[in-house]
This record gives C-alpha cells, structure tokens and sequence, in this order.
C-alpha cells in the first residue's frame, strides 16, 4: 500500500472537553484506566454482575494524550531531552536548544545509566552527524580566526587554541595525535613546505628560499642578517672624490658623495672616529619583528 498523507489533526482531541489525567498505574477496583494496565477487567463485567462501565472522561484523557503527540509532531516538534526516558541509538532530542542524535544507548532503565546530551560518548549533534555523513561541512580540527568573544552557534564545539586540554573530544585527539589543542598565542601562522621566489635588491634579481617547516612546528622571530662596510681611515670630507670605489663602502653602508665642510675646531688627522648606527631613529622598534596586525581569536573544531 502507498502511504497517503492523512488530514492534519486541528487540535488535539478533547482540548476543550473534560477529562481525566491518566494515571502511570491503578484504577482496578474503580474501573478508571491507567498507561500501565489500560481499562481493568472490571470493565468488561457485566453491571449486574458487579461490573464498572469504563468512564467517558477516561477515553477523552486518552485521546487527548495520543493525539497531543500527533499534533505536535505533525508541527515539526521535538521532543525535549528528559531524564526519564530511556534512548536507542538513532533518536533526536532538543537540549538547551540545540538538536542531539544518540550514538549509544542510555536512559533511566539502560545499563548506561542517564548520560546527559553533553556526553559526547552518548550523544553528537545532528548537525555534526548529519555532516559527517555528506562528508561535508566544518571538519574536525579545523582552525578559524574569530572576531568574538563568544563561540560560533552552529551547534559545535569550538575550543581556543591556547595549548588546553581537548581529551573530551576522542575525534580532535585523532585528529591532531596529541591530547592538546595548538597554542597559537601571540604566533602568526605559516604554510607549511618551502619555496625558492626571486628577490630584486637594487636592480639585482636573485633566488630566495622560503621554509615553513612541518605541522605544528615554531619558528622564532628573525630577520635577515644586514651587512656593509665603510671606511675608517682618516679621509678628509675635502678629499672625497680622490676616493677609489672600493673606499666609499659596501651593503648597508655607502658614500653618499656629499661634500661637508670642514669645522673650524676639526680634529688632527689622526683622530678617532666612531659610527652609530639605532634604526629606531627612523622606523618604529619593538621587542619583536612584527607587521601591522590586529588581534584575534584563533579557534579549533572540536566536535
């Protein structure tokens, strides 16, 4: 038989009507009905025999509670988690808002004890199944930088990747092979390999090579070592252009063949000279190389 789609339930039924609350147990003697034992024999036994005609209230709670569930299940509900309950692999319960599948059996009368959706040996996401299952979505361990204060509400997990413990997270360990989160703290990240780019200083093009070592590996700061040289000898600023070329300096260093005068207190030949040289006279310094940048959260999928 094709399934045909049945008329929605406008309401559930006796919504307006009397009737009685049904009872887990009990009612035998009365004749009342109740979710453990249905109507009682005595129901079925004829009035003049001693018998109690089952009770119209009875039948309105009834069909009152059947088709409540109906109704609320035909308007897309899902039921609340409850402690009550006991949970087969398979079913979806709403907690704190967010939508759990049960990977493990658990419950009130399972040999695993209530295990609250927050148990992630019991419970996943529905969004994170459903994914996991269409291979698609936000993997497990993957980094974001995050602009907030407050996690991402997708119904995962997000951990700060501050070197914290994530062994309550089995996939994140498998992941990443250890049982903490990267600590990303103050640390720019870096593509991981090598490559060769050519350079051009000063109209000469030569052949850099890049390394961003291995996954999960630091590199401390550094810059690129500067060198030059120039003269130290006693020559007169009068007595520039009698300088040969390898006299005016190399690298870093150079002869700008800007003539000075002479001071009139200058020196004898034979007096020392010293050169300073203090970047911080001319670019911003810091206890670290750096580039203009803003601070961010950097955050790893964790479940």
């Amino acid at each position: 038989m094709i399934p045909v789609q049945p008329n929605f339930i406008g309401q559930p039924f006796a919504r307006g009507g009397d009737k009685n609350a049904i009872p887990n147990s009990g009612g035998e003697v009365l004749g009342s009905a109740s979710w453990q034992a249905g109507f009682p024999r005595i129901t079925e036994t004829p009035l003049n025999m001693g018998g109690v005609p089952p009770q119209r209230k009875d039948f309105n709670g009834i069909l009152n509670a059947i088709s409540s569930f109906c109704h609320f299940a035909q308007s897309g509900g899902v039921f609340a988690y409850s402690e009550e309950l006991t949970y087969i692999v398979g079913c979806v319960v709403n907690y704190n808002n967010v939508l759990y599948r049960c990977i493990r059996q658990n419950g009130a009368d399972s040999n695993n004890g209530v295990q609250a959706p927050t148990q992630t040996t019991y419970w996943t996401p529905l969004i994170d199944f459903l994914l996991d299952g269409l291979a698609v979505g936000t993997p497990i361990g993957t980094i974001i930088m995050w602009a907030s204060s407050t996690n991402p509400q997708d119904g995962g997990v997000w951990l700060d990747c501050n070197g914290q413990s994530c062994t309550a997270y089995p996939k994140l360990v498998s992941v990443l092979g250890a049982n903490t989160v990267p600590n990303l703290q103050g640390l720019f990240p870096r593509c991981v390999g090598s490559q060769a780019l050519n350079v051009t200083i000063n109209g000469k093009t030569t052949s850099q090579t890049f390394t961003g070592g291995t996954v999960g590996s630091k590199q401390s700061d550094a810059i690129r070592n500067i060198t030059g040289w120039f003269p130290l000898d006693d020559h007169k600023a009068g007595d520039i252009d009698t300088e040969t070329t390898s006299d005016k300096g190399s690298g870093a260093f150079y002869n700008s063949e800007i003539n000075v005068p002479n001071s009139d207190n200058e020196d004898s030949g034979n007096a020392s000279r010293r050169c300073d040289f203090n970047s911080s006279r001319v670019v911003p310094v810091a206890t670290e190389n750096r580039p203009a940048n803003v601070a961010l959260r950097f955050l790893i999928k964790a479940q």
